[in-house]
């Protein structure tokens, strides 16, 4: 079913809707995403780690590329079913036993941060420090996000000479 869910009531067809389970198992298999850097970047939460690379879906790395971190004006909005999954790495260039996902969701979601639905996991898929969803856990994810790539929703590119 992929990361999408749907949901039924009395039989019938709803409405569409994304599974946080589902995109965190999707997530732990990131390498049949597609890579979007040429080389790991410095990374924003450098008080967990020193660099990453950026792993897309379909629909997150044709809009993905699109984007210039450099250019704060620059809009873009990502479909329902994007996911992106950040690698991260120690100062010794060593992969940490976390990743961090970011997945837009169905409208309504979670409007105060555009939809997307924000993990931090292991490598196997548990939730770690409660980092998962879209309230409290989360602010800090989706307040530096919009503070960043605001005009493009929540998500900062790479430059154009490390995009693959």
């Amino acid at each position: 079913m992929g990361v999408l869910g749907v949901v039924a009531a009395c039989g019938e067809e709803e409405a569409e809707r994304y599974d946080p389970d589902e995109v965190i198992a999707a997530a732990v298999n990131f390498s049949d995403y597609e890579r979007m850097d040429l080389e790991r970047q410095p990374t924003g939460h450098k008080d967990l780690t020193a660099s990453m690379s950026i792993w897309a879906n379909e629909p997150a790395a044709e809009i993905f590329r699109t984007l210039d971190p450099l250019d704060l004006d620059q809009e873009a909005e990502f479909p329902p079913g994007a996911v992106l999954v950040k690698e991260m790495y120690t100062l010794d260039g060593e992969p940490t036993p976390e990743l961090f996902v970011l997945a837009k969701f169905e409208a309504g979601y979670n409007d105060r941060a555009n939809d997307w639905f924000f993990a931090r996991i292991s490598r196997e898929g548990e939730v770690l420090d409660g980092i998962s969803g879209k309230g409290g856990e989360v602010e800090f994810c989706a307040d530096c996000h919009s503070s960043m790539g605001g005009n493009s929703d929540f998500v900062i590119g790479l430059p154009a000479e490390n995009q693959r």
